[in-house]
């Protein structure tokens, strides 16, 4: 199973791993979900581009809220690697075929 959206995959965390997730945070990221959308498909918006739809305040939030998912990421990540030795295990710390 893919997940593409990042509040699906905290909300799958949130559920299936017991990880403390925020119902702020669900929303942040919605918001940068919903940000992504236009700067990837451009014609995605109704009229307009995605330059003229946003302002400094959407992007200070947008990246505000990329660098807090990037640092819990990178915590997690770092949880698993230490789990993964101190079982004595040199595979993937998740296990995937990547």
């Amino acid at each position: 199973m893919f997940i593409h959206g990042v509040r699906t995959l905290a909300e799958r965390c949130r559920e299936q791993l017991g990880m403390a997730v925020t119902e702020q945070e669900l929303g942040d990221l919605k918001r940068l979900e919903r940000d992504y959308q236009p700067t990837r498909y451009p014609d995605a918006l109704v009229e307009g581009t995605p330059r003229g739809a946003y302002d400094r305040a959407d992007y200070q939030r947008a990246a505000a809220t990329f660098e807090a998912a990037g640092v819990r990421v990178e915590a997690v990540w770092q949880a698993l690697v230490e789990a993964s030795e101190a079982r004595g295990d040199d595979s993937d710390p998740v296990g995937g075929p990547w």
